[in-house]
């Protein structure tokens, strides 16, 4: 696997390179060969990630289920708040995309970050009210 490395490394286009050796070593030929099947489990191993990121998956482990949603409107809203009061150093954007790599939410993408968006400002008076009043209850229970 390291002269392996080493040639890919050593090529002026890499990704075409990791591309036709992912086809290569993918196919049934290589398979019944064990050192082929060993250099091919290694090499999937170290660039399984790089070669579905390309092919345009998202890196969720596909053995892991996504968190069914009931309610997207309330995780929308939810998450949208705790984005100003939490999270204010990421975008809505940067959020929507992880989130949707542990909730199983339907639409795009893009919506649920309009929804986050447009539902922050519906519910911001009510949970600053909410979280003043927890952090009142906290300072009282600490004196």
């Amino acid at each position: 696997m390291d002269k392996l490395e080493a040639y890919i490394g050593e090529c002026p286009d890499r990704r075409t390179e990791i591309m036709k050796l992912a086809w290569l070593l993918g196919s049934d030929e290589c398979h019944p060969k064990k050192g082929w099947t060993d250099l091919a489990n290694k090499f999937f191993d170290k660039f399984r990630p790089e070669i579905l990121t390309w092919c345009g998956f998202d890196l969720v482990d596909p053995w892991k289920e996504r968190v069914p949603v009931n309610d997207r409107k309330f995780l929308s809203d939810l998450l949208g708040q705790m984005k100003v009061y939490y999270f204010n150093d990421v975008s809505f954007d940067f959020l929507a995309e992880h989130f949707y790599l542990c909730f199983r939410l339907e639409g795009t993408v893009g919506s649920f970050c309009t929804e986050m968006k447009v539902h922050d400002s519906d519910y911001s008076d009510c949970i600053k009210h909410f979280l003043n009043e927890i952090n009142r209850i906290n300072n009282k229970n600490k004196k």
